[in-house]
């Protein structure tokens, strides 16, 4: 499952000239390091910042209709890096996504929650209106 969503997610974000322009990037390219984060953001050439990215199965269609974002806490890694990570969270088509940055996550509370393959899963609850939304 994980696979799948990844490669479709990645590929959503290189194709999405919006993307680019909302994270104000000339180029996305993905990161060579598998166990890094997924995307690398370049603006004139230079690394300008990084893009994690996720698929949330339960969000359909343009409408976001959730109080708060859940980037699971194991993300915080790559909150600390060098530059600047955006988490961008894909609705279940790929149509729309939710950008979250890493300040957003660190600054937010964890909850814990009961999911499909995971019970106790800890989150990041991040609030919808700290959370810029694009059409892809």
């Amino acid at each position: 499952m994980h696979a799948e969503n990844d490669e479709l997610c990645r590929k959503a974000a290189l194709n999405s000239k919006s993307l680019l322009l909302h994270l104000g990037l000339d180029n996305l390219l993905d990161n060579p390091d598998q166990y890094g984060v997924d995307l690398i953001g370049y603006l004139e050439d230079e690394v300008n910042c990084y893009v994690e990215v996720e698929r949330k199965h339960g969000w359909s269609g343009p409408h976001f209709g959730f109080k708060t974002l859940h980037i699971p806490l194991r993300k915080k890694k790559f909150c600390w890096l060098d530059k600047p990570t955006y988490f961008v969270v894909f609705n279940k088509e790929c149509s729309h996504a939710a950008i979250a940055k890493d300040m957003d996550l660190i600054e937010s509370k964890v909850v814990s929650l009961w999911v499909k393959y995971e019970a106790n899963a800890q989150f990041f609850d991040i609030d919808a209106q700290d959370v810029l939304f694009v059409k892809v």
